[in-house]
């Protein structure tokens, strides 16, 4: 059995009643979520099932069937339910999927065979394979694949190894455990595994208790937009002591604040990660009342290496090694992590370290707090021999609650320029630039903005299935994108598609 697993099981020995997850008008105890997780392993043995999607939206069927996979030793892979159809056919391929676990329907174009066996709460599993159809090809040891959509639009897969999940779990429980968060809040969808280890693991090994509330509870449209008044009234009605945000969503919370909408009191600690933060943003947040701190790390290096604590914080960084994690700056200033002997999954008896180059540039300062500027691929070369990474002005101009989406960019080789979605005047946004250039070194500072006639978006293809800037598109596209805006109104506010999610992890494009 996993050894998540089993600890889980010793919280509900200890504390059988104590309540585990609740979603909507359910509950359930430590107790009834071990009993489901052993009902559900059942099924899944009895379907003789290898590889396991999970369609499901946030709830109380998706811990219980994730949690079964671990304990039946199987494979699992998520499929997030904002990706396209293309995007989860994809991963349904890919991943040698031969069941999946859905609440409303099948993807598209899937179709199953032999009985539908009832989950604990409104879902079916079903085999979409014939036991044994993957008979030819070796058995492959279990792991959770994460798919992610990077800038090319086409998921890829990520395997993890159980243990390492767990360890990594168990490293954000020894950081945080002392904090005395007994409730979190998931905003973010489970197919992103930082929510799935941050925002579900740790708090049932912690012995806490979960809100899964379904997506349109929060807010969450298909397009990942989220809907401001949804989310005040979660929050009010659940009044969470933890959350994991994206920058983006940070900037809705202090929004909510700031105009009495919600009352941050009640937290304890907001994880903030996906992207670079801009200190005025979490400044910003903390003179709220929101205790935000950023954290970074990788899917590939199961999805958080660092963080920053009340313990040990230093805005602008993204905190300290989690226990177990060594994080070094190679010659040319990649950021490279690694697991120290004897914390990562063992093969052949032996233990083996987990190495990741990251693909992003930053530093170590002597008190071991950890910066990261940027993603080398991204990097800006001047004419003058400056580099700039264009994620820490983006980050500066995301702050600001005039600018929705900024992407900045350097056409000439000399000056930098930015895209931005924004329904303020061009006086106002001036006037921000000037601000914004003015805590900037002289090479780092815009030299121009251009309107854009509307928002980045899935549909234009110019967001990835998360949010993330697909940045070789948008260049592809500077040229009509510049000479669109000249003529074109400033852009309708949209509301929720001010605030797009943004991945939980960094990935090779």
């Amino acid at each position: 059995m996993s050894g998540l697993i089993e600890k889980i099981g010793l919280q509900a020995a200890s504390a059988p009643e104590a309540v585990a997850i609740r979603s909507r008008d359910k509950r359930v105890s430590y107790a009834e979520l071990m009993s489901a997780v052993q009902q559900a392993t059942a099924q899944l043995q009895s379907l003789r099932v290898e590889s396991l999607g999970l369609y499901l939206d946030n709830g109380i069927d998706w811990i219980v069937f994730d949690l079964a996979a671990l304990a039946a030793g199987i494979r699992v892979v998520p499929l997030p339910w904002f990706f396209s159809e293309a995007q989860i056919a994809h991963a349904i391929a890919d991943g040698e999927l031969d069941s999946i676990v859905f609440d409303l329907a099948l993807p598209r174009g899937v179709s199953g065979s032999g009985a539908i066996l009832q989950g604990y709460s409104d879902s079916r599993l079903q085999r979409i394979a014939t036991a044994g159809e993957h008979s030819l090809r070796k058995r492959r040891a279990p792991a959770k694949v994460s798919y992610t959509s990077g800038s090319t639009g086409t998921p890829r897969g990520i395997e993890l190894a159980p243990e390492f999940i767990e360890e990594t779990a168990v490293s954000i429980c020894r950081t945080i455990g002392h904090l005395g968060i007994e409730s979190h809040l998931s905003i973010l969808p489970y197919a992103t595994l930082l929510e799935n280890i941050a925002g579900v693991y740790v708090p049932l090994l912690l012995g806490r208790c979960i809100h899964a509330e379904p997506s349109p509870d929060i807010g969450l449209t298909a397009s990942l937009g989220l809907d401001p008044l949804k989310l005040r009234a979660s929050f009010n009605r659940v009044l969470p002591e933890s959350l994991i945000v994206t920058p983006q969503l940070l900037d809705l919370l202090c929004r909510l604040a700031d105009s009495a909408a919600i009352a941050p009191g009640c937290l304890r600690f907001v994880a903030v990660g996906g992207a670079r933060v801009a200190p005025a943003m979490l400044q910003c947040a903390r003179r709220l009342g929101i205790p935000a701190y950023e954290g970074y790390g990788l899917t590939e290096f199961a999805s958080v290496a660092t963080l920053n604590t009340p313990r040990d914080d230093r805005i602008g960084s993204v905190g300290k090694p989690l226990h177990g994690v060594k994080v070094t700056i190679a010659g040319d200033g990649e950021i490279c992590l690694e697991s120290r002997p004897g914390k990562t999954a063992t093969e052949n008896g032996q233990h083996q370290r987990i190495r990741i180059r990251s693909g992003d540039y930053g530093g170590i300062d002597n008190d071991g707090f950890i910066y990261v500027h940027g993603r080398k691929s991204n990097l800006i070369v001047l004419a003058n021999g400056r580099n700039v990474s264009p994620e820490w002005i983006e980050s500066e101009l995301n702050a600001s609650p005039l600018v929705a989406q900024s992407y900045v960019f350097c056409a000439s080789g000399e000056r930098l320029s930015a895209l931005l979605a924004t329904t303020a005047s061009d006086a106002e946004i001036e006037t921000e630039i000037r601000r914004i250039n003015d805590a900037l070194p002289a090479y780092a500072r815009l030299a121009d903005w251009h309107r854009l006639a509307a928002p980045f978006s899935r549909e234009q293809q110019t967001l990835t299935a998360n949010g993330r800037l697909r940045r070789e598109q948008i260049r592809r596209r500077l040229p009509e994108l510049l000479a669109f805006q000249q003529t074109a109104a400033p852009p309708v506010n949209g509301g929720s598609a001010n605030f797009l999610l943004q991945e939980t992890n960094h990935v090779q494009p």
